[in-house]
């Protein structure tokens, strides 16, 4: 996702993210059928996990592709929004929501720590998180509001 493009303009597609291609290279995304079972949703977003795993490198003092690791969040992330929701069984759809909730939260203390160690090289990398974070968390909150038991 660039900065000129937005979480609200997704579109549903049928695509998501492969597991299997992306833990062997996170920065070049393949598509397959979208995820409809827990086990599917869960085995998406253990490609999330570990995705982030990468981007919280960015508070290292050692050399790691920041650059690729955020975009490759970008990307699952804006292809996860795409879901169509009403595909998913209700066990897939309360993960999903967990899910997208957590990542709020984690992208929220990398941002944090990035400000604690302030490695000045870096900065520009933190201000894309924090705009990225801002336009997520935005569209977590309208995501919850609308499956708000």
């Amino acid at each position: 996702m660039s900065d000129s493009s937005s979480f609200s303009d997704s579109k549903p597609t049928e695509g998501v993210v492969d597991a299997e291609a992306t833990a062997a290279n996170p920065n070049e995304p393949v598509t397959t059928r979208q995820p409809c079972t827990l086990k599917e949703v869960e085995v998406r977003f253990d490609d999330l996990s570990n995705i982030t795993d990468l981007v919280a490198q960015i508070n290292s003092i050692y050399e790691s592709d920041i650059e690729g690791n955020i975009q490759a969040m970008e990307d699952f992330i804006h292809d996860a929004m795409s879901w169509d929701l009403s595909l998913l069984d209700l066990d897939a759809l309360q993960f999903y929501l967990s899910h997208m909730s957590f990542h709020r939260e984690i992208v929220s203390e990398i941002i944090t720590e990035a400000r604690q160690v302030l490695i000045e090289e870096r900065r520009s990398y933190v201000k894309r998180l924090v705009n990225y974070h801002k336009e997520f968390k935005r569209w977590v909150t309208n995501l919850e509001k609308n499956y708000a038991a």
